[in-house]
C-alpha cells in the first residue's frame, strides 16, 4: 500500500497539572436565595450580560436544586443526550487516508471507553445549555507510551467572559485569594462548551434564563398559597360561653380549642357551645391555577412543548404530545447533541490525536466524528405466518423483505421501495387463477399429520428448512421484518 501523506504536526507535550484550583468546601459556596426579590434578579441578569456568570450560576443551581418542576425539565433535556448511545465515525479522509482515518476513529473510541465516567463528562458539558457555558480542564497523563486525559469538572461560578469575549477561569491560590486566568493562554488545556442556541451574546444564551422571572413569580404564588391555606383551608372552631362563666372555664376552653386537631379530643364544662365554621370554596384554587400556568410556560420555554410533561386529569394528550415532540422537543435535542459533538471533536479529539501523532507515523490523521443516537431503529419479531399474510396482502416492500432475509437493501433507485407482488396459494403468478380441482393437495400443502410429505418448510430457531421442494405458501426466511420507529 502506498505511504499515506498527511499534514505534519510538530510533536510536543501537553500542559500537565491542575491550573484551576477550586474553592475549599469549608468556605461558603453560592448565595442564599431564601428572600430573593425582583431587584436581586435584575442585578444578577445585568451582571451576567457583562460577562460575570457567578451569581447567575448560583441562582440557576438553586432553581434546579429546589424546584421540582425545573429539576424535571433540566433532567429531561440533559439526560436525553448524555444518556443516549453514541458512535465514533472516521473523519473525512482524502484518497489514501481511509485506513488511518479508521485507526484514528478506533483510537478515540477506545479513549472514551477507558474514561471512568464518560456520561458524567457529557452531563457536565451539557450544563452549558442551561447557564450558557461549561468548562472542563484536561488532566493529561502518560499511559503506556501515549498521552491520555481525564477532564476535570470546574464550577460554573468560576467562569466569566472578559471584555474581549474570551473565557477566563478563576483559581484559588492560597486561602480565599483568587486569580483569573485566560484560557487562550493555555491551549489544549480546556474543553469549552458554549452552545449559543440563538444569535446573541453568549452571556444571554442560557436556556434557563428565560425561566428565571417565571420561577420567581411561581415562588411568590406558592408563598401566598401557603399563607392562604394556613388561614382559610382548615375549619375554624369557635367556643361560646355564658356571660357568667368563671375565668378558669374561659381559659380551659381556649387551651382545648388550641390543642384540638384531627387526632385529639377536648372535654368542656356544661353550658359551653362549640361551633365549626367550614371554609367557603377551595382554598388556594386560583393560586394553583397560576402556578400550573407558570409551570406550563417554563416547559414550553425550556423543552419547546408542555404536552410531553404536562397531562390533564382526563388524559387524551398522548397523540398530540407525540406530534409536539417530533416538531418541538426533538429538534432541540438533536441540536444539543450536534453542538456537544462539535465541542468534543474540537477540544478533546483533536488534542488527543495531536499529542499522539507518533502512533500515526508522525502525522495528524483526520479528526473522527461523534454521533449521538437519540433515536434507535428497532427490529420487531413477526411470526412467520404473519409475515406470510403480510406478503400475500401486498403490504411488504422489497427492501424490507431483503433485510429480513439478511440481504442488503436495493435502495429506492433500484426499486427497493416497491411492494412485493403477492402470490396466489398455488404458486402461480399474481394474475393466474389455477383450477383448485386439478390438485390433490389441499390449499396450504400437506395436512398436519405429514407436514414433510410435500416438502412443507419448517421453522426452528428462527431458520427455515425444507425436506424437498417448498410450497410457495410459506416464506423461506427467518420470520423477521425490519421496521423503523423513526
Amino acid at each position: 500500500m502506498a505511504e499515506t501523506k498527511l499534514p505534519h504536526i510538530p510533536s510536543g507535550s501537553p500542559e500537565q497539572g491542575r491550573i484551576v484550583q477550586p474553592r475549599s468546601l469549608t468556605q461558603a459556596l453560592g448565595t442564599n436565595f431564601g428572600g430573593v426579590q425582583m431587584s436581586t434578579v435584575s442585578s444578577i441578569l445585568r451582571n451576567a450580560e457583562r460577562g460575570d456568570l457567578e451569581k447567575l450560576s448560583d441562582l440557576i443551581e438553586h432553581m434546579v436544586a429546589s424546584d421540582a418542576h425545573v429539576r424535571s425539565l433540566y433532567g429531561t433535556r440533559l439526560n436525553a443526550v448524555a444518556g443516549s448511545e453514541w458512535e465514533i465515525e472516521p473523519g473525512r479522509a482524502k484518497s489514501g487516508e481511509e485506513d488511518v482515518a479508521e485507526v484514528a476513529a478506533e483510537f478515540i473510541r477506545e479513549e472514551l471507553e477507558l474514561h471512568p465516567d464518560v456520561n458524567r463528562m457529557f452531563s457536565d458539558l451539557l450544563h452549558a445549555v442551561a447557564v450558557g457555558a461549561s468548562v472542563l480542564e484536561h488532566r493529561w497523563f502518560r499511559d503506556g507510551g501515549r498521552w491520555r486525559t481525564e477532564p476535570a469538572w470546574t464550577h460554573p461560578r468560576d467562569i466569566r467572559y472578559n471584555r474581549d469575549w474570551q473565557v477566563e477561569m478563576r483559581t484559588y491560590l492560597e486561602g480565599t485569594r483568587a486569580k483569573w486566568i485566560k484560557t487562550s493562554e493555555h491551549p489544549n488545556k480546556f474543553i469549552i462548551h458554549n452552545p449559543r442556541p440563538f444569535n446573541a451574546a453568549p452571556t444571554k444564551t442560557g436556556e434557563l434564563l428565560s425561566c428565571i422571572w417565571l420561577w420567581l413569580f411561581k415562588r411568590w404564588n406558592e408563598r401566598f398559597r401557603n399563607v392562604y391555606s394556613e388561614r382559610h383551608a382548615l375549619p375554624l372552631h369557635v367556643g361560646i360561653l355564658p356571660e357568667n362563666a368563671r375565668g378558669n372555664v374561659r381559659e380551659n376552653l381556649q387551651e382545648g380549642l388550641e390543642a384540638l386537631s384531627f387526632d385529639h379530643i377536648a372535654v368542656f364544662e356544661s353550658g359551653t357551645d362549640i361551633k365549626v365554621i367550614e371554609p367557603s370554596g377551595d382554598a388556594g384554587a386560583s393560586l394553583n391555577d397560576i402556578i400550573n400556568h407558570i409551570n406550563g410556560e417554563m416547559s414550553k420555554a425550556y423543552l419547546g412543548s408542555g404536552l410531553n410533561v404536562e397531562v390533564t386529569v382526563g388524559g387524551g394528550n398522548r397523540a398530540l404530545g407525540e406530534s409536539q415532540f417530533d416538531t418541538t422537543m426533538l429538534p432541540r435535542l438533536l441540536a444539543d447533541a450536534r453542538r456537544l459533538a462539535n465541542t468534543l471533536e474540537r477540544d478533546l479529539f483533536k488534542p488527543l490525536l495531536m499529542f499522539n501523532t507518533h502512533l500515526f507515523g508522525g502525522r495528524m490523521p483526520p479528526i473522527p466524528r461523534m454521533v449521538f443516537r437519540l433515536i434507535k431503529d428497532e427490529t420487531k419479531e413477526i411470526p412467520v405466518g404473519m409475515a406470510t399474510l403480510a406478503v400475500g396482502a401486498g403490504v411488504v416492500k422489497i427492501d424490507e423483505l431483503r433485510v429480513a432475509t439478511g440481504l442488503d437493501p436495493l435502495g429506492d433507485a433500484a426499486g427497493g421501495n416497491e411492494f412485493v407482488a403477492p402470490m396466489n396459494p398455488a404458486g402461480g403468478l399474481p394474475d393466474e387463477q389455477p383450477d383448485a380441482a386439478l390438485s390433490d393437495t389441499p390449499p396450504g400443502g400437506a395436512d398436519c399429520c405429514s407436514p414433510l410429505a410435500t416438502g412443507h418448510p419448517t421453522v426452528a430457531n428462527g431458520r427455515t428448512s425444507s425436506a424437498s421442494r417448498p410450497t410457495p405458501l410459506e416464506l423461506a426466511f427467518a420470520g423477521r421484518l425490519g421496521t423503523s420507529e423513526t
